[in-house]
């Protein structure tokens, strides 16, 4: 028995029709069936649309002995039929089509069309047609899918064509219609915008098929009009990447692949901002950071990306960018020298009237510049903090500091920030970097004061601490203007925790002297609370140590290394407790153990000299 799952929009559902009809040549139509129960009170991009054009077998309860299948184990299947198989997938590649595709004639058809469409239809044949399918909706900052197909890239689409096609009658298909009317300019030509299918949402599909030539979005719905374009010497034009998370792309090889940022030949002369991404080993996000960055709603700015060492394709990304828009500055470092000093290396070679930071991971509002600079024409700031989107849960961190800034007021001066400053200082407030803007002066008071040192593990800290240290003042808007990835970091590849807790443990101290002899030179009443701070970070190595799936041993090590830099007692306490551990483990004394292991936790919290009482 073979049950495919549906699930998803429309296009979604051809493909897993695809497969149920390849698994039928494969299996036998009566091994084969169709689990629907997805759309059980769910109207997900409509529902299941296919009811009218095919005839499933059904099967909604699930035998006991079943073996569940993705595209990841496809190969687990055995010739055999007396196994049960449940194929939970999207099953997007032409490998798992079958021989025979007629029953795509059953869905897609010139019989099938109202008369309104039919007037497109006969308009389509008779011109030199171009459709172009524009994916807005649920994609707009999604991200894994949002800001691939943008605006840049159709105008860039729209102008290759144009250069090829002579009188084209360009055909625009979108969820949002009103869009494309405001944001798309077409240099010459019929234009035409297809609407009244969206309760028949085949009859899309197949008009673009119709068209002579494609402008695709990175969107399966897209992507079965040009597969099922028959025009021979069709020119189908189709991003350059298909998700922002580096996944594979739907095969689009023989298509024309275009970029999705403008085309600019000049440099930024005074660029109102300054954007600088630290880059190391992100070839999978980067492209989807640059494009937010280069597509900002205002075009007076410059982006200054500081290649870290990569040892992947990010350099080559990079360049390949910088080629295409002049606005983007590289910096390149021969080997890893840690995201404090890329980040330095990047304001140094800033000329912005105001800096942000964006991490290669993440990425920006495409109206972020825009919004800030709103702002700043009203009330400029040493500082500008604005929340921010943790993805991919779409949670929105508002404003860091409420807790220790009155609520009700969002702009304050140099003496009203001193308690902010000093929480930061002490740990007790965040020091995220990314999520606020500065003020070229401010960053330039920075560089002249700031040491250069390997940090790659909570440098925000120095950063946040010094800015606030300098600024004269600071604001707090409510726009969401970042979008915050909540995985690993970019800035080194750690791996295990564990293995690397030696360079670990030198960023935190490097961080923590450098940070000190900062504060001595400009502003040394802020000394004791930093001091009083450096134990946090002491925990937070140990929390870390604690959670690896590595043995007892290795996290004794690097305690002993912890030890070492920060003259804290923890390995010693640990041995001690690990032999009695042991011994009562031998002995069966079950309560003791379990108060042992409970003492174990707290040197492995970080408390300040190995201290074993429970707080």
């Amino acid at each position: 028995m073979h049950i495919v799952r549906f699930q998803g929009g429309f296009a979604n559902q051809l493909f897993q029709l695809a497969f149920y009809y390849k698994l039928i040549e494969d299996q036998g139509q009566d091994n084969v069936f169709a689990d629907l129960s997805f759309y059980d009170g769910n109207n997900d991009h409509g529902g299941f649309k296919l009811d009218p054009f095919v005839n499933l077998k059904l099967r909604s309860k699930l035998p006991k002995d079943i073996l569940y299948i993705t595209e990841k184990n496809i190969d687990k299947i055995s010739s055999g039929k007396s196994m049960a198989y449940y194929y939970n997938g999207y099953w997007q590649d032409r490998s798992f089509f079958p021989k025979d595709l007629s029953f795509l004639d059953r869905i897609f058809s010139r019989d099938k069309l109202d008369s309104r469409s039919l007037g497109f239809l006969e308009r389509i044949e008779k011109s030199a047609s171009v459709s172009i399918h524009v994916r807005r909706g649920d994609y707009i900052d999604n991200y894994k899918h949002g800001n691939i197909a943008n605006k840049a890239y159709f105008e860039n689409s729209i102008k290759y064509l144009f250069d090829r096609v002579k009188n084209p009658n360009w055909f625009v298909f979108s969820d949002d219609i009103d869009w494309c009317r405001n944001n798309l300019s077409f240099p010459g030509g019929v234009v035409e915008y297809v609407e009244g299918n969206e309760n028949a949402v085949q009859n899309d599909i197949f008009l673009m098929s119709c068209c002579r030539n494609n402008i695709i979005s990175n969107s399966s719905f897209s992507w079965w009009a040009q597969e099922i374009n028959h025009n021979t010497d069709k020119i189908v034009v189709s991003p350059e990447y298909w998700y922002n998370d580096g996944e594979k792309s739907l095969n689009t090889e023989n298509a024309v692949h275009i970029p999705n940022v403008p085309y600019v030949d000049t440099e930024s002369t005074n660029p109102r901002f300054s954007i600088i991404i630290p880059v190391y080993n992100c070839a999978y996000c980067i492209r989807r950071c640059l494009s937010t960055a280069l597509n900002q709603t205002i075009p007076n700015i410059e982006i200054i990306a500081v290649d870290d060492g990569s040892e992947d394709s990010s350099l080559s990304i990079l360049k390949e960018y910088s080629r295409r828009d002049k606005r983007l500055k590289l910096i390149v470092k021969e080997k890893n020298e840690s995201l404090l000093s890329a980040r330095l290396a990047g304001m140094k070679a800033a000329f912005g009237d105001y800096i942000l930071f964006l991490d290669s991971d993440d990425y920006l509002s495409l109206a972020t510049c825009e919004i800030l600079l709103s702002y700043i024409e009203k009330n400029s700031s040493d500082i500008i903090e604005f929340p921010y989107y943790l993805e991919p849960e779409k949670n929105i961190v508002k404003s860091l500091y409420d807790d220790v800034l009155p609520k009700e007021k969002n702009f304050f001066i140099k003496n009203e920030i001193k308690k902010l400053t000093e929480s930061i200082i002490s740990g007790k407030a965040p020091h995220t970097v990314w999520n606020k803007c500065y003020s070229g002066k401010l960053i330039k008071r920075f560089i002249c004061k700031a040491d250069d040192f390997y940090c790659n593990m909570s440098e925000d800290i120095y950063y946040t601490s010094a800015l606030f240290t300098l600024a004269d003042s600071y604001c707090r808007i409510d726009e969401i203007l970042y979008h915050y990835l909540n995985h690993g970091g970019m800035s080194t590849d750690y791996g295990s925790m564990v293995d690397n807790i030696s360079r670990i443990v030198e960023s935190v101290a490097n961080k923590n002297s450098y940070l000190q002899s900062f504060l001595k030179k400009n502003d040394s009443t802020k000394l004791a609370l930093f001091e009083g701070s450096i134990h946090n970070e002491i925990g937070w190595i140990a929390r870390c140590c604690k959670q690896s799936e590595r043995s007892l041993r290795d996290k004794l090590n690097a305690l002993y290394l912890i030890d070492k830099c920060f003259g804290t007692g923890y390995a010693e306490k640990f041995e001690e407790y690990y032999k009695q551990l042991d011994n009562y483990v031998k002995s069966g004394r079950k309560r003791r153990f379990k108060l042992l292991i409970k003492e174990l936790a707290f040197v492995f919290a970080g408390k300040k000299n190995g201290n074993l009482e429970e707080p």
